[in-house]
């Protein structure tokens, strides 16, 4: 297996350090910030079809692979810029095309890869751990659709996202739900951490998804 990077990659790099270190000096000012990144460097990115980083062409993204996105992260771990790329470009882009219905992606990966769209994953619970047993908000059966009720913690970008990926638990099992942070029954409580990024502790009660 060949490692080495490619002058495409290394051209890659060049152009996301370059901008990297324009957005540097955003760092200080977006410690503890609500919304938590800035949206000049996020369109940027766009630009640069970075949002769509490994998402595939069909839903425009760029298809790149494991390797292009080392060099993206090792940019973006140099300078410490905040974005909520990892939580939507990455791991929610990857959970919608694994398991994502043919509309979600449709929709979802479409925008996420324009940079339109941001996703934030809501997994960790309060006292729970990272598998199966430890996911205890309630997905409970409502007509056509689930009621959510429970907590979410470290919960990334939560108050300036589109759509958090909540899993929650079913009478038959865990599921994923794609939940408006706007909707009825979400509270959104900003966590201060060493880290100073932007998280939060998201409560759902009886929220309803259809």
């Amino acid at each position: 297996m060949d490692l080495d990077f490619t002058d495409e990659q290394d051209m890659l790099r060049k152009a996301v350090r370059s901008l990297c270190e324009d957005a540097a000096a955003t760092v200080r000012q977006l410690e503890n910030d609500p919304r938590g990144y800035d949206d000049g460097f996020w369109q940027k990115l766009a630009s640069m079809g970075l949002c769509g980083l490994m998402v595939p062409e069909a839903y425009g993204g760029s298809a790149m692979g494991l390797l292009d996105a080392v060099v993206v992260y090792e940019e973006f771990g140099r300078s410490l810029v905040p974005s909520p790329h990892l939580a939507s470009s990455v791991v929610s882009a990857g959970v919608l095309m694994a398991g994502g219905s043919d509309a979600q992606r449709d929709t979802w990966l479409t925008r996420i890869a324009s940079g339109e769209a941001i996703l934030s994953p809501a997994w960790l619970e309060p006292d729970g751990g990272f598998g199966p047993a430890g996911v205890r908000v309630e997905a409970a059966p409502d007509g056509d659709g689930v009621t959510l009720t429970g907590t979410k913690r470290h919960v990334a970008f939560a108050a300036s996202v589109d759509r958090l990926v909540v899993l929650a638990r079913e009478p038959a099992g865990v599921s994923l739900f794609l939940v408006d942070p706007a909707a009825t029954g979400v509270t959104l409580s900003q966590q201060f951490s060493v880290a100073s990024d932007t998280q939060y502790r998201v409560d759902f009660d009886e929220v309803r998804v259809a």
